[in-house]
């Protein structure tokens, strides 16, 4: 499951690729990806996991080429367990390559990470952004 050697969060690392085609592109808000995953803890689990999440990984993701910004979504859903979704925005499929490899959609759970986590999906979900808050409907400004 993409153990933690993919996953280099060096400040400052980029992708040449990625940011010159963001850098060409105009309408980049227009390409924007989503990239949606889901991870389920136990309740004793939660609290730490969020943690280490908001404290580790999403800050050092920051540095990435192309990453616009995530959502980190939490509920309780029974059996005392808590799922949390992660929403991660990029530029483009080329800056998400530059953080997840070729195999863009196989998720990137870290070693340690996987030992809070009771089940979660192998593959992350992949769509175009076609509508945000900030713009509102991206078709009209092309």
């Amino acid at each position: 499951m993409g153990g933690s050697t993919r996953l280099s969060l060096r400040p400052g690392k980029s992708c040449k690729k990625a940011q010159a085609s963001c850098n060409r592109c105009p309408y980049a808000t227009a390409m924007m990806i989503a990239r949606i995953w889901h991870g389920y803890t136990m309740d004793a689990n939660a609290e730490a996991y969020a943690s280490t999440l908001k404290a580790e990984i999403l800050p050092g993701i920051m540095q990435m080429a192309g990453y616009r910004g995530s959502y980190l979504l939490r509920r309780r859903c029974g059996n005392n367990e808590v799922e949390f979704v992660t929403v991660m925005l990029w530029d483009s499929l080329e800056a998400l390559r530059c953080f997840a490899g070729n195999d863009y959609e196989q998720a990137i759970v870290p070693v340690e990470r996987r030992k809070l986590l009771s089940h979660y999906d192998e593959r992350s979900a992949h769509y175009e952004i076609l509508m945000h808050p900030a713009t509102g409907d991206v078709s009209s400004s092309a």
